[in-house]
């Protein structure tokens, strides 16, 4: 076997893929046509985030060996790493169809159909997996995974349960044990499974997500809003928007209810006013609770460059708004407090920014964010403008253009945040 193949393939098995990438590309000069040097390499390249080299090397060791089984597999793992799981399934299946007895293969369709939210799917594909092998550790992870977003949280916990006491030492059967727990609620228990994932891979981003949520966990308010969100996201896209508009639809109605019955206001109007508090509620609370671990000294350096920024920016956005309200009631100032109004509201638009998967959808929406605050930026100006005019004609042009202006505000803050669902769904590929 060609050395520098050897060595490339110790150096990957090392996390050193810089170095196997370099030795994997000698054996390549040697021998181009080496189709599983090839696999190896778009493997490496993942790692490294060369999306399209890996691709390219991946589609080469098909080229090479159109009837090997793991170049398949390896441009089914490629395209999942490229966040592109619809073209990840063909070839996932066609490895299968070469080698139906590698229980390997039959985890890797798991998550191609675990990313397209096929969970019944994914829980049959992972049994067949097992059938093969009964003690395969990533097919039973993926089982897990199925068993939780089908509802089934206690034979997941107890199946991970099983997973852990064969080998303790997998960092990912702990991150996954600990988002079982977070599914049922028990914050303290996904710590330890966490804390103990990231002590054995303190890279892995899976674990890395579940500790930050289970942080936050700790704290009632969001511990129901963490199972509002985990619930949302099990649902399939059509159903998360059937629950969405339904909410907005039950809000109207509670209120057209409210002014046509006011007998029925004692009733109505809290249930009105919780509605409106849940859905805030549901836009805000995820960088909300990033921020209290923004200014914790402990949680600070588990949050993600994104969460940072998105923790950032809904702070200093509040802290905005606090200061136009403590200088409006001070002042008595109704256009001061009608800007800390304003200001507050962008809170929802400041929450969800960073939100949004990076590429096309970021940029839309923060070209959106930059559209209100430009409106609301236009609307201030005239209106603090128009308390120094003297000419009651040019005082009132500047007053009516600074009104109409957050006349597009108001909706326009409420349009953004159903607009940004529509982005949060996207899939953006890795180039």
């Amino acid at each position: 076997m060609n050395p520098h193949f050897e060595r490339g393939q110790l150096l990957y098995q090392q996390s050193r893929y810089d170095l196997a990438e370099e030795s994997f590309r000698r054996a390549l000069v040697d021998n181009p046509d080496d189709a599983l040097c090839h696999c190896y390499l778009a493997l490496c390249l993942i790692e490294r985030q060369k999306w399209q080299d890996a691709t390219d090397e991946a589609e080469l060791a098909i080229g090479r060996a159109p009837d090997m089984p793991f170049a398949h597999h390896v441009l089914a793992i490629v395209y999942l790493a490229r966040n592109r799981p619809d073209e990840a399934e063909a070839p996932a299946r066609q490895a299968i169809q070469l080698d139906p007895y590698a229980a390997s293969y039959h985890m890797n369709l798991g998550n191609v159909l675990m990313q397209q939210k096929r969970y019944a799917d994914a829980l049959a594909s992972a049994d067949a997996g097992l059938r093969l092998e009964p003690d395969h550790i990533g097919c039973a992870n993926v089982k897990a995974m199925a068993l939780v977003n089908l509802g089934r949280k206690k034979e997941a916990d107890k199946l991970m349960e099983g997973v852990l006491a064969r080998d303790p030492e997998d960092a990912f059967s702990h991150a996954n044990q600990g988002w079982t727990a977070l599914n049922q609620s028990e914050p303290n228990k996904a710590l330890v499974h966490f804390r103990e994932a990231l002590r054995l891979d303190p890279t892995l981003e899976y674990a890395q997500a579940g500790m930050v949520e289970a942080l936050k966990a700790r704290y009632l308010i969001y511990r129901l809003m963490l199972r509002w969100f985990l619930w949302m996201a099990r649902l399939g896209a059509k159903w998360q928007w059937a629950m969405i508009i339904g909410l907005f639809v039950g809000m109207r109605m509670v209120r057209t209810a409210a002014e046509a019955n006011p007998d029925l206001g004692v009733v109505l109007w809290p249930l009105y006013g919780l509605l409106v508090g849940f859905v805030v509620l549901t836009w805000i609370a995820y960088p909300l609770f990033n921020l209290m671990l923004r200014l914790n000294r402990y949680g600070r350096h588990m949050l993600t460059t994104d969460q940072r920024r998105g923790a950032n920016f809904v702070g200093i956005t509040l802290l905005s708004a606090l200061i136009a309200l403590i200088a409006g009631l001070a002042r008595g100032d109704e256009t001061v407090l009608l800007l800390a109004l304003v200001i507050g509201l962008y809170v929802l638009v400041a929450a969800s920014v960073f939100q949004v998967p990076r590429g096309w959808p970021r940029l839309v929406a923060f070209g959106a964010a930059a559209i209100l605050a430009g409106i609301a930026c236009y609307a201030f100006t005239m209106l603090f403008g128009a308390m120094n005019q003297d000419d009651p004609r040019v005082l009132k042009r500047m007053a009516s253009d600074g009104f109409a202006a957050l006349d597009l505000y108001f909706p326009g803050i409420l349009f953004y945040n159903i607009g940004v669902n529509f982005l949060m769904q996207a899939r953006t590929d890795r180039h």
